[in-house]
């Protein structure tokens, strides 16, 4: 996996209603990849979500671009 990363050919993808193995791994999972990420793309989200917390972190603390999509 980490050779398809450094190509720049690697999609990380969220499907809605599969189950992660925990709430935590699924926290991990999701800041890894950010801190990964060139640029990092949202679906949009309600601002109860999980996501809310890492796209306000990443936007406001961070010098990766981050996108909402609409």
């Amino acid at each position: 996996m980490q050779a398809t990363f450094d190509e720049g050919n690697l999609l990380f993808i969220s499907f809605r209603g599969y189950t992660r193995h925990s709430w935590n791994s699924a926290q991990q999972r999701n800041w890894g990849a950010a801190n990964l990420a060139a640029e990092v793309f949202f679906s949009p989200f309600d601002n109860t979500s999980s996501l809310s917390t890492l796209h306000f972190t990443l936007d406001n603390y961070s010098d990766t671009p981050v996108r909402i999509l609409e």
